[in-house]
């Protein structure tokens, strides 16, 4: 209704309509009832609402979040990144959670993470107890200031696309935490639907290795655009190893737009809920630049 007012970032979100949509109903129909609609604003040619203040906000944060002009709500139309990796077990999920939440923090956008790797934990990762997701319905997740969708497999779907572009007529960005590899039906159906790409690796020989691959390969298959504009993130190690951050950014620079290195935070290492406020200043900077540089050129 017209005369109810805007939900405000901060306060628990009030408690969804019970929508029963008809099971033959088209996909679209199924999942755009629970959908949250930004109240005001939709895209960049409208006023981004400002972030609000909070007291532990770290000083080097707030001075990169000033320096990202390139933030999802200040980017002509909806960001939908693939987090992608070759290898597992190189922070692919924790990259995609916390992209999600600096995409969101520096101007208030609105921004939902998708689990898009079947069995996935994105949901849990965002800080959402198991089963608190309901399927392809967004849900809140307050640590991270984004919405969560812990059901992807709709991805596959003949009007999926329609979903897709309803979807990001309600946010300013989409991150997509897809399955491990690129050949998987899901991360293959999916890179129709995205105009950015994240590479995930670690400085590591075999893991170096797969994020070149994957980046040759999406050039071999018709996603030259997506690699492009690809961005790669090294996510480093708890201790100095034989190859190091700055070496492995030298080999991947040539093969993308760019590269942003991750720094090692033990408040990643529990493999539990992230909190982005309990990062270290440095590990959230990292982190607001990896978003201004996604959200910053899309694939034509």
């Amino acid at each position: 209704m017209d005369d109810e007012p805007p939900a405000v970032r901060g306060e628990p979100p009030a408690a969804p309509r019970v929508v029963r949509p008809r099971p033959d109903a088209p996909l679209a129909d199924r999942l755009l009832p629970y959908l949250p609609v930004p109240p005001a604003v939709e895209h960049a040619d409208a006023a981004p609402p400002a972030a609000p203040r909070t007291e532990d906000a770290a000083p080097a944060q707030s001075a990169t979040a000033a320096a990202v002009p390139a933030s999802a709500a200040a980017t002509a139309g909806c960001r939908r990144i693939a987090v992608v990796s070759r290898s597992g077990g190189v922070g692919k999920t924790t990259t995609a959670v916390l992209l999600a939440a600096a995409l969101a923090a520096p101007r208030g956008a609105r921004v939902v993470a998708v689990d898009a790797d079947p069995g996935g934990g994105l949901g849990e990762r965002a800080g959402l107890a198991p089963g608190a997701t309901r399927g392809r319905v967004p849900t809140i997740a307050p640590a991270v200031g984004a919405d969560v969708v812990a059901d992807a497999t709709w991805l596959r779907e003949p009007d999926a696309r329609s979903v897709v572009a309803q979807l990001a007529r309600r946010y300013h960005a989409m991150v997509f935490d897809t399955r491990t590899g690129l050949l998987a039906d899901a991360t293959q159906a999916l890179l129709a639907h995205v105009d950015q790409v994240v590479v995930v690796t670690v400085p590591a020989v075999d893991a170096v290795r797969g994020a070149v691959v994957a980046l040759e390969w999406l050039h071999a298959h018709g996603h030259a655009g997506l690699a492009t504009v690809a961005v790669t993130a090294i996510v480093a190690p708890p201790a100095r190893g034989p190859i190091d951050v700055e070496r492995v950014a030298q080999v991947l620079a040539s093969r993308c737009r760019d590269v942003v290195a991750l720094p090692w935070d033990s408040a990643l290492a529990s493999g539990g809920a992230l909190d982005p406020a309990a990062l270290r200043p440095e590990t959230r900077a990292a982190f607001l630049r990896l978003a201004a540089v996604t959200a910053g050129e899309a694939a034509q």
